[in-house]
């Protein structure tokens, strides 16, 4: 189930920055905008070269994108949560008797 929630994750995290950069940059192709987040969020480092013309508000996404694919979006839920602590857990108390 976290790895589901990981994964889909991910992904709303990927279409909706491509959303949000086809937005504040009409002049470039779906797919251009495409392969950029992904291979932001994949730290890959294949480029169609439209980077440069991108405006500062989707430079700053990519930038988002490069530092949460290279964290890994486990950690940053590790990171947010580490407050939390299951009540679940007890660990057991006792006396130990020596001599």
């Amino acid at each position: 189930m976290k790895s589901f929630a990981i994964t889909l994750l991910a992904i709303v995290l990927c279409c909706a920055s491509v959303i949000a950069i086809s937005f504040s940059d009409r002049q470039h192709s779906l797919v251009a905008v495409f392969l950029e987040v992904c291979s932001a969020f994949g730290t890959v480092g294949i480029s169609t070269g439209i980077t440069p013309d991108l405006s500062i508000f989707a430079q700053c996404i990519l930038m988002v994108l490069m530092f949460l694919g290279r964290i890994g979006l486990t950690t940053c839920f590790y990171l947010v949560g580490e407050g939390y602590k299951d009540e679940k857990i007890r660990y057991p108390v006792e006396r130990v008797i020596t001599g």
